[in-house]
C-alpha cells in the first residue's frame, strides 16, 4: 500500500502531467496497447496549458501512418527551429440533435494552413485497444466539418475523434515526406449523458461487412505493396453492428493474380480482455486457392483452429480479422507453404451468410474466474510482435523484395 501511494505521488501521470510547462505533442495510434487512447486523452487534459496537440493514426496499434508520423518533426521545426507554424488544435463539439436522436460531431479547424480534408470517426467499444472506428463521412460547410455518429446501444458510451489533414507545400516537405499531416481532436459521451439528451439507438445489425468500394478504408494495412509481406486487418467484427449471427458463415470473394496460392484467414479473439476471464487467442483457416481469378470463399467457425489444434466452435469474442499469405501466418503449417505468388490479391463483398441473430454477452462483464485487467504475457507478446513487424518493415522495403 505504501509503495502504491509513493507511485501515485511521483511516477503516476496524474501527479506529474499537471506540472508540465513545455509545449507537448502526443503522437499515438487509436488502438495502441501501450498507451490506450482514452488514457492519453485523460492525461493530456491534465496538462495545464494550451500549447499541446494530439495526433492519432487510425486503426493502428503501436504504429503510425506517414501523415501522423510527420507531425513529430514538424512539431520540432515549429518549437525549436521557428521555421514552421504548427496549427492550433481544432475546436470541436459533440452535439445531440433532439429531432433525429443522432449525435453530430462538429469540427472547426484552424485554417492557418491549407486543409486537405477532415476525417471523423466514431466507435462504441469500452476498451480503446479493441475499438473499431467507423467513418462518419464528414461533410463541409462554411469551414466547419460535421459528421453523424449514430448509436447502437444506449447502455454503451460513444467515442468520437477527428483528424484534420493539412497540406504541406514543397518547401515544407523533405524528400519522401507525405503531402499532408494530421492533427486530432477527440470527445466522448457516456450512457447517462446520451439518455439525458434523448439520443436514440438508431443503428441495427448488418450482414455486409465490407464491399471494398473504398478499398481498405476500414482496415489497416501493412506492407500492402509487397507481394510477400502484405497483411490487412480490421476490428470491424468487434463492433456490435457486424457481430456474427449464431451459425453464420464468413463469406467473401478474392481475386489472386496467379494460381497455387494459400490464403490465411485469421481471427483474434478476446484481445486484452483478461478482466472478462477469457484468454486472448488466434485462430487460423488456411484457404488453398488452386486457380487464379475471382472466386468465392465460405468459412464456418469450425474451419478455424488455434496453435493447440483446438477448433473454434463459435464466433463470440472476435476482436480482429486478418488476411495475409498463408506462408506468413505463423501457423504450424506455414513453413511448408510457398510464398505468395503474384500481386497482392483483390477482395470483394465480405459478409455474414445465414445463421440466427443473437444478442451476445458483453465481454467486460465479470466472471468467477476473472483474470484481472493486466495480462503480462499478452503485453510481452505484443512487444515482441511489434519488434517482429519492425524487422518485417525493414525487409519489405529492400529494393529486391525477396521472400524471407
Amino acid at each position: 500500500k505504501g509503495d502504491l501511494a509513493l507511485f501515485q505521488r511521483t511516477i503516476a501521470g496524474q501527479s506529474y502531467l499537471k506540472r508540465i510547462r513545455c509545449p507537448i505533442l502526443y503522437l499515438s495510434a487509436t488502438n495502441d496497447f501501450n498507451a490506450p487512447m482514452d488514457f492519453v486523452e485523460e492525461g493530456m487534459a491534465l496538462v495545464p496549458h494550451a500549447d499541446k496537440r494530439t495526433t492519432y493514426a487510425p486503426h493502428l496499434n503501436h504504429r503510425f501512418t506517414p501523415e501522423a508520423e510527420i507531425a513529430r518533426p514538424l512539431w520540432f521545426d515549429s518549437q525549436l527551429q521557428n521555421r514552421f507554424e504548427f496549427p492550433q488544435s481544432p475546436l470541436a463539439e459533440l452535439l445531440f440533435n433532439r429531432d433525429t436522436g443522432i449525435p453530430v460531431f462538429r469540427v472547426h479547424p484552424d485554417a492557418s494552413l491549407p486543409i486537405d480534408h477532415v476525417d471523423v470517426y466514431y466507435g462504441y467499444e469500452r476498451d480503446p485497444r479493441n475499438r473499431f472506428w467507423a467513418d462518419g463521412q464528414a461533410t463541409r460547410r462554411h469551414g466547419v466539418w460535421e459528421a453523424r455518429c449514430p448509436v447502437f446501444d444506449l447502455a454503451e458510451p460513444l467515442f468520437v475523434f477527428a483528424n484534420v489533414y493539412y497540406r504541406l507545400s514543397a518547401d515544407q516537405r523533405r524528400e519522401s515526406d507525405p503531402e499532408t499531416f494530421a492533427i486530432s481532436v477527440s470527445r466522448a459521451a457516456y450512457p447517462d449523458a446520451l439518455r439525458d439528451a434523448k439520443v436514440k439507438a438508431t443503428e441495427q445489425p448488418r450482414r455486409l461487412i465490407d464491399d471494398f468500394s473504398r478499398g481498405f478504408h476500414d482496415w489497416y494495412t501493412l506492407n500492402i505493396t509487397n507481394r510477400h509481406h502484405w497483411l490487412i486487418s480490421t476490428r470491424k467484427l468487434a463492433d456490435p453492428r457486424w457481430e456474427a449471427a449464431h451459425g453464420a458463415t464468413l463469406s467473401f470473394e478474392i481475386e489472386p493474380a496467379e494460381a497455387g496460392n494459400t490464403l490465411a484467414v485469421q481471427l483474434k479473439t478476446d484481445s486484452w480482455r483478461g478482466y472478462s476471464g477469457r484468454r486472448a487467442d488466434t485462430w487460423t483457416a488456411l484457404v488453398p486457392l488452386a486457380k487464379a481469378g475471382r472466386q468465392r470463399v465460405e468459412l464456418a467457425a469450425t474451419a478455424f483452429t488455434n496453435s493447440a489444434g483446438k477448433t473454434l466452435n463459435d464466433w463470440y469474442g472476435i476482436t480482429e480479422l486478418i488476411f495475409q499469405s498463408g506462408a506468413k501466418s505463423q501457423t504450424s503449417a506455414a513453413g511448408d507453404l510457398q510464398p505468395w505468388s503474384g500481386n497482392v490479391p483483390r477482395f470483394f463483398t465480405l459478409h455474414w451468410n445465414g445463421g440466427e441473430p443473437v444478442r451476445r454477452r458483453k465481454p467486460f462483464l465479470s466472471s468467477a474466474n476473472a483474470a484481472g485487467g493486466l495480462d503480462v504475457d499478452e503485453c510481452q507478446r505484443a512487444i515482441q510482435d511489434s519488434i517482429r513487424r519492425e524487422k518485417t518493415d525493414n525487409r519489405s522495403s529492400r529494393p529486391d523484395r525477396k521472400a524471407d
